[in-house]
């Protein structure tokens, strides 16, 4: 997503920022169903570099429905569909991470680098559903992948 002026004068960065955490975001993520795949391909597609970290925090908190304080308690209360969306969320973005690595040069983004995928958030869900005792679970394995 790229911010042109020329569409619409008013389209400020902020605003469509806003739009991307109250509505596309919450949307794309709202449910695991059949077109949960092409929704989270176009939610990664929104993906700005000058505002990676910021869209990429907001998804993966959205996504995992866990607020910093509490994500022990949170990722307990996680229900299998949620955990199965997070393993496709998670796959998706290797598989983006994997095609764009060999773009690089062309694409020069930094939202494509190793480092900038990297979440505290994400450590702590990962860390909080391995000591589930649901391990068994095939949703909380294909996460943990």
């Amino acid at each position: 997503m790229q911010f042109h002026t020329s569409y619409n004068q008013d389209c400020q960065p902020e605003v469509l920022l806003q739009f991307f955490k109250t509505n596309l975001v919450k949307w794309c993520l709202h449910s695991n169903d059949y077109a949960t795949s092409s929704r989270l391909d176009l939610l990664l597609a929104f993906l700005e570099d000058a505002y990676f970290q910021s869209q990429w925090d907001w998804i993966f908190g959205c996504a995992a429905e866990v607020e910093n304080e509490s994500i022990e308690e949170d990722v307990r209360n996680l229900s299998s569909d949620r955990i199965t969306l997070l393993a496709i969320l998670m796959e998706k973005v290797r598989y983006k991470f994997i095609d764009q690595k060999v773009l690089k040069k062309s694409c020069g983004g930094l939202g494509f680098e190793t480092k900038n995928w990297h979440s505290t958030r994400l450590d702590a869900v990962a860390v909080a559903i391995a000591r589930r005792d649901t391990l068994k679970n095939p949703s909380c394995v294909r996460f943990l992948r």
